[in-house]
This record gives C-alpha cells, structure tokens and sequence, in this order.
C-alpha cells in the first residue's frame, strides 16, 4: 500500500528546516495491554513507497512494543485531518541498536485512513519548538543517512 502522497512529503528526509516542529505520533499496544506512544521528528522516519523507516531510542518503551507486537499506528496531521497508517513492523536486518542508542525499525504501511470532518480542519498535531535548532538538524542529517543505509 502506498503512502499518502502529504506523508510521504513530510518523511522523505528533506527540506528539513522547513519541517521543524512536525511530529509523527507512533503507537504501539505493550505487552501489559497499555497503550504506548512516541513522538518522532522528520528527522527520525524516512519515508519509501510503501514504508517508513523508523528511528527511535532503544530505551522505549514504544520501540519495545512495537518490536514486540510486530504492528502499530503512526499518525500524522496533513490535508486537514488526520492520516492514521497501520503497520507491520520488524526490526531491519543486522542492526538491534546503531551507534547513537538508537534502534531502527521497518514500518510496512498495511492500510491507511483519513479522519476530517466538513465542519473543522486539522490545522497541525503534536508539535514542538527546538532549543538549538542547528545541532538538532545536524543530528537529524545523520540519522536520516543511516536510515537510508537501510532503505530498500
């Protein structure tokens, strides 16, 4: 299944700056039954076709469920509503935690929804402001270089 043409702009790992403050929500279901939840910048998801590679702390406690569940929801807010994309996830092969204590996960878009309304408009989601927006992009470059090591 491929992408929503919005999502795949917002993780193809470019024009970063002008993305500062876009975040991808990605939920997972833990093994206790609780729901967990990530936030990930653009500098942390790299879109393809029909998936999205996902670097997240291998501390987390979402990269665990997710890892562990195999599947999970990641949303983002686009086209005045919000794109909700169910995945299948693995780990990417050979790769259990990267030089930065990151672990990198493939996300297999399974299906998508779009949530809006005729009445509202999903102006923007989750979003954030950067201390130091420079070291920030620096260490997004890197991790969307190593994503794309990984990218098919």
């Amino acid at each position: 299944m491929k992408l929503p043409p919005s999502v795949a702009a917002a993780l193809d790992g470019r024009d970063l700056r002008r993305k500062l403050g876009v975040t991808l929500l990605v939920n997972a279901t833990a093994a206790d039954g609780w729901p967990r939840i990530a936030t990930l910048s653009v500098g942390e998801a790299l879109a393809q076709a029909d998936e999205i590679l996902l670097s997240l702390y291998a501390t987390s406690r979402t990269a665990e469920a997710l890892a562990a569940a195999g599947k999970g929801l990641l949303m983002l807010a686009a086209d005045g509503g919000l794109h909700k994309l169910r995945v299948r996830v693995s780990p990417v092969a050979g790769v259990a935690v990267d030089d930065e204590g990151r672990r990198i996960l493939r996300a297999r878009v399974e299906d998508t929804e779009f949530d809006a309304v005729p009445y509202a408009r999903v102006t923007s989601g989750v979003t954030y402001e950067l201390d130091d927006a420079d070291a920030a992009l620096a260490r997004w470059t890197r991790q969307l270089n190593r994503l794309r090591e990984y990218a098919r």
